[in-house]
């Protein structure tokens, strides 16, 4: 199955946010939030199926628009429908330059709720960057182990 890239006018700020989604079939490490580990820094390894890449709309200017968000989904029952639809809705709700904030963590969680996933507030932590990129690992609710 092919990726797609998918867009959403931000309700809060008014500008338009783009996801590449694709299928992947991968392991990938983050790190949990620290608010949710405090102290824990060992890195968690999961295996990913879906990973939307969330960055600013492409403009007329050359240059690379880094990644705001990884929004990655392992196995389970999430279809990919389900899965752009689930993106497209923190694309619109949610304040892209707060994404760590607690009125955030809320909102995306409700909007896992209703998709029967719960997420995994952490950060990716690239080999070359200066900062890490905030990152949700989502799984179905009714898992019993993480990861799998």
């Amino acid at each position: 199955m092919p990726g797609v890239v998918i867009e959403a006018t931000n309700s809060l700020d008014g500008r338009i946010y783009c996801a590449s989604i694709v299928p992947k079939q991968e392991a990938s490490e983050y790190w949990l939030a620290p608010t949710l580990s405090p102290g824990g820094m060992e890195a968690q390894t999961v295996l990913i199926t879906l990973k939307a890449t969330v960055t600013t709309r492409k403009t007329l200017f050359p240059g690379k628009n880094p990644p705001l968000l990884f929004v990655c989904y392992g196995l389970g029952r999430l279809e990919f429908d389900a899965f752009c639809a689930l993106v497209l809705q923190i694309l619109s709700i949610c304040d892209m330059s707060a994404l760590t904030s607690v009125a955030n963590t809320q909102a995306i969680d409700e909007i896992c709720a209703r998709h029967g996933v719960i997420a995994d507030h952490g950060e990716f932590r690239a080999p070359r960057s200066y900062r890490p990129i905030p990152l949700l690992m989502l799984f179905d609710r009714d898992s019993t182990v993480r990861g799998y």
